[in-house]
């Protein structure tokens, strides 16, 4: 089941895609909770296929009910000096929620994992071109 917030209004129509920056998948059974589907003013559920979907539509781990898997999700998030970094035009930025950090620049003993998937990648390599926010062209 996931969570984006509350996408709904009191009668129960979906009137947002999304609200806040968490976006988590928990347990559909723990410790005995029971909710009303689409409780006024309460976090829309919402419900997946599998885990690979919710991580496709961008969701994560709950840390209470789903807390080994969100250790998990975490370590192999952090993934240089316990941070994640953007790399563009021959450079790694440093990636934060306000945005990005001075550029650094690549080296070839740089090592790092990347958190893209490699379809993503992929597209990447082929061309595709994404829009990054304007703190990254500082």
């Amino acid at each position: 089941m996931g969570n984006r917030g509350v996408l709904h209004d009191d009668e129960k129509r979906i009137v947002a895609q999304w609200r806040g920056k968490r976006w988590i998948t928990c347990l559909l059974n723990f410790r005995g909770r029971k909710r009303e589907v689409f409780t006024p003013g309460r976090y829309s559920e919402l419900f997946f296929l599998d885990e690979a979907t919710a991580y496709a539509a961008g969701h994560r781990p709950c840390a209470e009910c789903r807390r080994e898997d969100f250790n998990r999700f975490r370590a192999a998030w952090v993934e240089h000096e316990e941070r994640a970094w953007l790399v563009l035009a021959g450079k790694v930025l440093p990636w934060t929620f306000e945005g990005y950090g001075a550029a650094v620049p690549v080296t070839e003993s740089r090592r790092v994992r990347v958190l893209t998937p490699p379809s993503i990648v992929r597209l990447f390599a082929s061309g595709l071109v994404p829009q990054v926010h304007a703190s990254a062209h500082n």
